[in-house]
């Protein structure tokens, strides 16, 4: 996929406002470390760092660059051919994961396929996370 960047950001934005969560697109030149921001309450905003990956692509483990940067939330958006996932991950968690590594691997090989690691089960469609 060409634009995958701009499709996950965008996905994440409608997914967001489908679910009644008051969310903007961030402005790249103000804010370069998230993608969107989300209204919480008058009081609260959350800010949501979005990566993409399409996950049969023949990477090993489909790493992700970028979730060092400073947010909230990163919501990982996953491109399984037709299928869309979506896992909100807390980003004290990303960085659990990520441990040393400067990149985030969100795939592991599962015979000829494939497959979301199991560290990220958890935070599949968590947007009452965000809340």
């Amino acid at each position: 996929m060409k634009h995958i960047g701009s499709f996950g950001e965008y996905v994440t934005l409608s997914e967001l406002l489908r679910r009644d969560i008051e969310a903007y697109p961030a402005i790249l030149k103000n804010q370069e470390d998230y993608d969107i921001t989300v209204i919480v309450s008058a009081s609260k905003v959350v800010r949501l760092q979005v990566k993409t990956t399409e996950l049969q692509n023949n990477s090993t483990n489909n790493s992700v660059k970028g979730t060092d940067k400073n947010y909230d939330f990163l919501v990982l958006v996953v491109i399984d051919n037709e299928n869309v996932k979506f896992y909100v991950i807390p980003k004290k968690k990303v960085d659990d994961i990520r441990f040393n590594s400067v990149d985030l691997s969100v795939s592991r090989k599962n015979g000829s396929s494939y497959c979301v690691k199991n560290c990220f089960n958890d935070f599949e469609n968590k947007w009452d996370l965000i809340k």
